[in-house]
């Protein structure tokens, strides 16, 4: 059986896979993902000492170092995924440690990596977003450490996500509430949700931009919206966010999903307080890399048949294969 392979054997196929994975998000063209183009552009212009809009000093410094040594945007495009795969493998790791039962570890990584296959929000940080999506894995794991008694390499951490993309400061600036009781958070999500669904937060924020002259170029961006995006209040966004917030509260049964439930709680309050503006979704999209973590823990938790992980692998093997051959045409 699978879940009696050694950990380590266990993580070094994990490994082999998100390397194969990455290779393949690495190699796709300009015209898989609405801004491949753009940053295989970013690349191309840093390598040749062009200047840029992109100021990420991380994201940048990444990109400078392959174009000093003439690697393909290919090759900028993998070590990006990579990056973002193995931490997000670091932080399974690292949350399953705090796991007594260490039994069902290689079963909770199995389906992980399998419902993180299937996830959208995944997929648009490999292919689109992907300064955030090399900033969101970084962001949890400086939680973890700040929230573990590790808090000088907490701080790095959460830096680090800030240099790969300077939007992450808004999921750093309420660290400190992960030291607060569950309930007492709780209560700050729930206070935080009527003001957004009341959309007094939307006019606080229209009075703010409208006196400090500075603001004044965000004004259209953040109430006037765009022909494919509305602005305002989302209720189709809080209401699915908001499912798996709950679902979280009322399972708070062990170490592990206590700090999944700070961490969802504080990674959706930028989403409260600055979600009426346009293309919100890309607050949410810190809260949504945890759903995989949230559905497989919650999996394991609720089917303690070891046997449970048989089934799951003879429906992710296809789902991987079928996932690469999607890039082979564009590779290949």
């Amino acid at each position: 059986m699978f879940y009696r392979i050694n950990q380590h054997t266990f993580v070094l196929i994990l490994l082999i896979l998100l390397f194969v994975l990455s290779y393949f998000v690495g190699q796709r063209t300009a015209e898989v993902g609405s801004d491949t183009g753009s940053y295989l552009k970013f690349y191309e212009l840093v390598s040749i000492g062009g200047s840029t809009r992109i100021s990420d000093w991380l994201f940048f410094g990444v990109a400078y170092v392959l174009g000093h040594f003439s690697f393909t945007g290919g090759s900028f495009l993998f070590l990006v995924s990579i990056i973002s795969n193995i931490l997000i493998l670091s932080f399974a790791l690292k949350i399953m440690a705090l796991r007594r039962y260490e039994a069902q570890r290689n079963v909770f990584l199995m389906i992980l990596f399998g419902v993180t296959l299937i996830s959208p929000f995944y997929w648009n940080t490999q292919l689109n977003i992907i300064r955030t999506g090399v900033s969101i894995p970084f962001i949890y794991l400086g939680y973890y450490y700040f929230s573990f008694n590790k808090k000088a390499i907490g701080l790095v951490f959460l830096s680090m996500a800030i240099g790969f993309h300077v939007s992450s400061v808004l999921f750093v600036f309420p660290m400190l509430l992960v030291f607060l009781r569950t309930k007492l958070l709780a209560g700050v999500i729930l206070f935080l949700s009527v003001v957004y669904l009341s959309s007094l937060g939307v006019e606080v924020v229209k009075v703010i931009v409208q006196n400090f002259t500075f603001l004044g170029g965000y004004y259209d961006k953040f109430f006037e919206g765009t022909s494919s995006y509305s602005v305002g209040v989302r209720f189709d966004f809080f209401t699915f966010t908001m499912f798996f917030w709950g679902l979280l509260y009322f399972n708070q049964k062990d170490e592990v999903l206590v700090f999944l439930f700070k961490l969802y709680s504080i990674l959706l309050i930028p989403f409260l307080l600055f979600g009426f503006i346009a293309y919100s979704d890309r607050l949410l999209v810190y809260c949504w890399g945890l759903i995989p973590f949230i559905l497989s823990y919650l999996t394991i938790e609720k089917f303690k048949s070891r046997d449970i992980w048989l089934m799951l692998c003879v429906l992710l093997i296809p789902v991987f294969l079928c996932i690469i051959y999607v890039f082979y045409e564009e590779v290949l």
